[in-house]
């Protein structure tokens, strides 16, 4: 691509600051790109500590007071419901690295290559209640589709069973790669620079919820229920990557590096729903294993695919310190900003039709949960610590 063209791509993104530093600041990464006049090629490598903007769950497990009714104990929107599970859950640090190289062939024009490479690395947490712990209730709310009415699986009830229920969220591993073509748009002796970009840029993230739920029959002694329900998602992006870097060299040791880009292609959201149930009665065949779990059933369950186009800007600045002739420190901070994306809790549909419990029975419409295509926009951020090495 000319020079011309890579300007022209540049001024579209005006406003759009990216970084890059002259002869004492650092070599690009996969957020930030620096190349000495001197020299012509560059390695980076950085650590990182991420974090995901957290979850938004919605009430998925309650419990009520003793001498509560059976047919409101944990029901949403009873007076005596009190609510175990729900809100916004924290993703917590993610570690990961970044990685970088690249290669001026055009000092004058300041015409380069460079790629990036970027990974964290997944979390998850775990969350375990006990209907011994409750006053013997515990339970998982629901809205009846049959009458529009809430209501709830008593996983635990005096006198009628008693259970626990485990959930596991998944924060799954996010990779960013990028292959970019550059170029020296501006540069002043005062230490300003801007240099455009044009190249690939690709990105993976995914997410788990999964519920585990087991059920003691006291009604029917030997009796025992176990349940699962997995919901999974996972976003693939490819796309073109536009971009500008700008920097400021304050002293030949000195440097800020600051970068805002964007990437416009096609995002393709994978999610997959599965639910299980055994049921094992004492002195009976072996037990029996069903499709279908709570908010899992027949009705959802599945692997659903569907793409559409998006945007994916990120932005980031880093401090830089040339302590040797051929090597930098860097310090700094990134965020990405995933838009249309899917995510786990977004696809749980909470209006269920009760007789697609396993074993099910007629009537069998409505036909919910069903699976609709719920996306959203968060972001990632992540600081870094670095060193680039120039020859």
């Amino acid at each position: 691509m000319t020079r011309r063209i890579l300007c022209l791509l540049g001024l579209l993104l005006a406003g759009i600051g990216s970084i890059r530093a002259q002869d004492g600041a650092a070599p690009p990464n996969d957020v930030l790109t620096f190349v000495p006049q001197q020299e012509q090629a560059w390695l980076t490598g950085e650590l990182l500590f991420g974090w995901v903007e957290g979850v938004h769950l919605s009430p998925l497990v309650t419990t009520s007071p003793a001498l509560t009714d059976q047919s409101v104990a944990g029901v949403l929107g009873e007076p005596t419901t009190t609510t175990l599970f729900s809100g916004t859950q924290s993703s917590g640090v993610l570690p990961g690295l970044r990685l970088g190289a690249g290669y001026i062939f055009d000092q004058d024009y300041g015409l380069g290559i460079e790629a990036g490479f970027m990974f964290l690395s997944s979390n998850s947490s775990t969350f375990s209640f006990d209907s011994a712990d409750h006053n013997g209730i515990l339970a998982r709310p629901y809205v009846d589709a049959t009458s529009s009415d809430p209501d709830a699986v008593l996983v635990g009830f005096p006198g009628l069973s008693t259970g626990t229920i485990g959930i596991e969220s998944k924060v799954g591993d996010f990779y960013s790669i990028n292959l970019n073509m550059t170029e020296k748009i501006w540069e002043e002796e005062s230490g300003w620079r801007m240099d455009a970009l044009f190249g690939y840029r690709f990105a993976s993230f995914s997410e788990k919820l999964r519920f585990n739920q087991h059920l003691d029959s006291i009604a029917l002694p030997g009796t025992s229920i176990d349940s699962s329900d997995e919901f999974a998602a996972k976003n693939t992006f490819n796309g073109l990557d536009l971009g500008l870097r700008t920097s400021y060299r304050w002293s030949d040791r000195l440097s800020l590096n600051v970068l805002t880009k964007v990437a416009a292609g096609n995002m393709q959201r994978t999610v997959d729903i599965r639910g299980r149930t055994v049921t094992t009665v004492a002195g009976a065949p072996p037990p029996v294993t069903a499709a279908g779990g709570v908010y899992a059933l027949s009705s959802n369950i599945g692997e659903h695919r569907n793409n559409d186009w998006t945007v994916l800007p990120e932005a980031g600045a880093n401090m830089v310190w040339k302590f040797r002739s051929n090597m930098n420190l860097r310090f700094g901070y990134s965020m990405i900003y995933l838009t249309k994306a899917a995510r786990a809790d977004n696809q749980i549909d909470f209006t269920v039709n009760p007789n697609l419990f396993p074993p099910a029975v007629a009537p069998l419409t409505p036909s919910r949960p069903e699976f609709q295509v719920r996306n959203s926009d968060f972001w990632i951020q992540s600081l870094n610590l670095g060193l680039d090495v120039t020859f």
